[in-house]
């Protein structure tokens, strides 16, 4: 067991897998937590947008499965198409979004003010 506050160290140890301060991991474990996380910030950024383009929303057919792409990224976008086909229902549409890049998040607060220093 690692100190609190040390940071786990990622080392290659064969093609393979990794080994991670405690232990090995599979790079598929890897790679598709990766593919998790940026499907996870497409989606929460692709229900920003269709809320406030409705005009975009309308285009999408009731109950269609969305399939966020991201240019340039073609093992996530075969990964999520794969996802998408393996969760699709009988008859359902598939709709693929393509976005062109994802913006880097900055912060919403409007003119903070301190307010006092002790």
């Amino acid at each position: 067991m690692r100190p609190a506050g040390e940071r786990s160290s990622l080392s290659r140890c064969s093609s393979k897998s990794f080994l991670m301060g405690d232990g090995l991991r599979s790079y598929a474990m890897i790679v598709m937590t990766t593919f998790e996380k940026k499907q996870a910030m497409l989606a929460t950024e692709f229900d920003r947008y269709v809320m406030e383009h409705p005009e975009f929303a309308a285009q999408i057919p009731s109950g269609a499965q969305i399939v966020i792409e991201l240019e340039g990224e073609e093992s996530f976008n075969a990964w999520v198409r794969s996802l998408a086909e393996g969760q699709r229902e009988n008859g359902q549409a598939i709709v693929r979004v393509r976005v062109k890049r994802l913006m880097p998040i900055h912060s919403r607060l409007e003119d903070p003010v301190i307010e006092d220093v002790r």
